[in-house]
């Protein structure tokens, strides 16, 4: 069975439509949508799916996320946990 390389998955913005936005698409979205960004915690879920499957370990991709947006370890984690994303 092949397997597919998520980092090379292109994506649409969800703010603009904008469309084969390559990883890191994030960029796009902080840069064009800052707003939008900084303000919708639903990006974590995919976020930290991202990071993790371009190999980063579980404490580093929520270390990444809390620094990013500015928010504790603890409070992403919650997040994550209570959305299923973390068990």
């Amino acid at each position: 069975m092949r397997q597919t390389n998520s980092f090379n998955e292109k994506r649409e913005c969800p703010f603009c439509g904008k469309k084969d936005l390559k990883k890191p698409y994030w960029r796009h979205v902080q840069s064009e949508h800052p707003e939008e960004f900084s303000g919708n915690i639903e990006i974590w879920k995919q976020l930290y799916k991202d990071y993790r499957s371009a190999g980063m370990t579980e404490e580093i991709s929520i270390l990444a996320i809390s620094e990013l947006f500015n928010k504790s370890e603890e409070a992403v984690r919650d997040y994550l946990v209570k959305e299923k994303v973390l068990t």
